[in-house]
């Protein structure tokens, strides 16, 4: 991290794989933000890059959640319920170079996912778990392959952990179509 003009060399290295080896969106200034993964599909690099953070400040952000949930003036429930990314679902449709980027990420990435997943906390709903679940179980895909969405599928099952936080006897499967 302190080698000198190391952001400028990686943009270099960005920029030669996109002209050289078609591995990023080429053509416009958002091919800076999207990669080009396997199949065609498209993954948003800020959501590989270092969007966690530091081992330092990733147990600080879980630090002060727990605080800020743990708090006897909280009036209100706080319920958590990430959206998983695109790459945490189908890292098999990640490209070579996408990989790289991701790779300095996973150990925080596993440790955040392991927070959510932890026993005994109702607040936290994993949803990781759920989405890998339903891509071993259905066909659907649950994010567009050329977008940073879910799909109509992936949108049902993230509104199904909400409402199953609130109450699980809410949600009736027969009532809800997905297109």
């Amino acid at each position: 991290d302190r080698i000198p003009f190391r952001g400028q060399l990686l943009q270099l290295k960005l920029d030669l794989e996109t002209s050289l080896l078609r591995e990023r969106l080429p053509g416009n200034t958002a091919s800076r933000q999207v990669g080009i993964g396997r199949d065609e599909w498209l993954f948003l690099l800020s959501e590989l890059g270092s969007m966690t953070g530091t081992n330092k400040q990733v147990s600080h952000a879980l630090e002060m959640v727990e605080r800020a949930a743990g708090n006897p003036a909280w009036r209100a429930r706080l319920v958590l319920v990430p959206a998983p990314d695109k790459n945490s679902i189908y890292p098999e449709q990640l490209s070579p170079p996408l990989e790289r980027l991701l790779e300095p990420h996973l150990e925080n990435r596993a440790r955040i996912r392991a927070w959510f997943a932890a026993e005994g906390t109702p607040d936290r709903i994993d949803t990781w778990s759920r989405y890998r679940a339903a891509k071993a179980e259905a066909p659907e895909l649950l994010y567009e392959p050329t977008g940073s969405h879910h799909s109509s599928y992936g949108s049902m099952l993230l509104a199904q952990a909400m409402i199953d936080a609130a109450d699980p006897s809410l949600w009736d499967d027969s009532l809800i179509q997905y297109t």
